[in-house]
C-alpha cells in the first residue's frame, strides 16, 4: 500500500514492488488464515471475504501502484516451509 500513497511515495529514494502470482498470493493467505490460529473457521468463510474484499482491494490499490516502482522483483515461488516466510 505504500506506493499507493503519493505523499509517502514522494519521500522514498527507491521504490520496490514485489510481484507475486495470484495463485501464490492466495495459497499463502489460505495457509496463514486457516488452521489452528487462523482468522477464519472455514474455507468457505475465508473465500467469501477474499473475493469480496481482499482481491478487489489488491486490484484497485496494490496492482496499479506497481507503475511507480523503480524496481519490480519477481517472486513466483511457493514453499510450505515456515522458515521461508509463507506465513508472513
Amino acid at each position: 500500500m505504500i506506493l499507493h500513497n503519493e505523499v509517502i511515495r514522494n519521500k522514498l529514494n527507491i521504490k520496490i514492488f514485489v510481484e507475486t502470482d495470484e495463485d501464490v498470493r492466495l495459497s499463502r493467505r489460505v495457509l496463514k488464515n486457516l488452521g489452528e490460529f487462523g482468522d477464519y473457521s472455514s474455507l468457505e468463510e475465508f473465500m467469501l471475504v477474499y473475493f469480496k474484499f481482499v482481491k478487489p482491494g489488491f486490484e484497485e490499490y496494490i496492482e496499479p501502484s506497481k507503475k511507480y516502482a523503480d524496481i519490480i522483483v519477481p517472486n513466483y515461488g511457493f514453499s510450505t516451509d515456515p522458515d521461508l516466510g509463507y506465513n508472513s
